[in-house]
């Protein structure tokens, strides 16, 4: 018997709808007709989880009937604002324009631009992060399937907010899909042939003082730093790799400081952050 959760029937939805996304960008643009359904869905069906942690009643269309038709996306709204949840203007016109473009697939006809259909999932997609993440609680990476994690930082990257929550910690929306690839450039070439890079916490002067995410780059323990962090150690002279003097073949260029001139800081809630090691 196949049994699903209220989240765990969302996140079927999220999930096939991203990879109707890609399918999309790969294949055929019909594919974001469903992108755009399945995702609204998605949407519909986290707003009724929260609706639920108020009272399992609300969920309902009626509350003096529970059992019987579920509330509709525009109820669900409704009452999540009667019950103190803070909903920002602007994502309620996206929402409402999404729905009516997911009405026009499901029961009419559609005349729209693949772009304009490709930004209208873009801002639902943005739409779920931010809402599970300060109303469910918990951010919405863990519960997306591995194979879109790539995709889910090229959305992340187009969002409206310059700034999301990512493993852990408060990023730029550039950095996700900048960390994903840096997993992907496994080792460096130099004096001592083809060796391995070093992962943030198997450094030697690494320490459990430190954050669980690199105070620089951001990537979490175990990961890959991004090229040329300053907190990356050198596997060729245990140096840091951003200025030691080895020739390493290929040496990357230094990842771009994507912080300056924004005075954005963060404040850390887990551990201190900590000082550059010597060099």
């Amino acid at each position: 018997m196949l049994e699903l959760t209220l989240r765990e029937n969302a996140y079927n939805f999220l999930n096939e709808s991203m990879r109707n996304a890609r399918r999309a960008e790969e294949e055929d643009d019909i594919h974001w007709t469903f992108a755009i359904v399945n995702a609204a869905q998605a949407i519909e069906l986290l707003l009724k989880e929260r609706l639920r942690r108020e009272h399992h009643v609300l969920v309902f269309s009626n509350i003096d009937k529970s059992g019987t038709n579920t509330v509709s996306l525009d109820g669900a709204l409704t009452r999540l604002q009667r019950c103190g949840v803070v909903l920002d203007p602007e994502d309620i016109t996206r929402l409402q324009a999404a729905k009516k473009l997911r009405n026009e697939v499901v029961h009419y006809e559609v005349s729209v631009a693949p772009d304009q259909i490709q930004d209208a999932f873009i801002d639902l997609f943005e739409f779920a992060h931010s809402f599970h993440f300060k109303e469910l609680g918990e951010e919405l990476h863990p519960h997306l399937d591995p194979d879109l994690w790539e995709l889910e930082a090229e959305l992340m990257e187009k969002f409206r907010s310059q700034i999301v929550m990512y493993e852990g910690d408060a990023k730029l929306n550039a950095l996700p899909l900048l960390i994903i690839r840096a997993q992907g450039m496994r080792y460096y070439k130099g004096q001592k042939g083809i060796v391995d890079r070093i992962p943030y916490s198997s450094e030697s002067w690494f320490d459990s003082s430190y954050l669980d995410n690199c105070p620089e780059c951001s990537v979490l323990i175990g990961q890959l730093h991004l090229p040329c962090c300053h907190h990356e150690q050198c596997p060729h002279c245990d140096g840091v790799t951003a200025t030691c003097g080895c020739e390493l073949d290929e040496r990357p260029e230094p990842y771009p400081n994507i912080y300056d001139g924004m005075g954005i800081s963060f404040t850390r809630q887990r551990k201190p952050i900590v000082t550059r090691p010597h060099e």
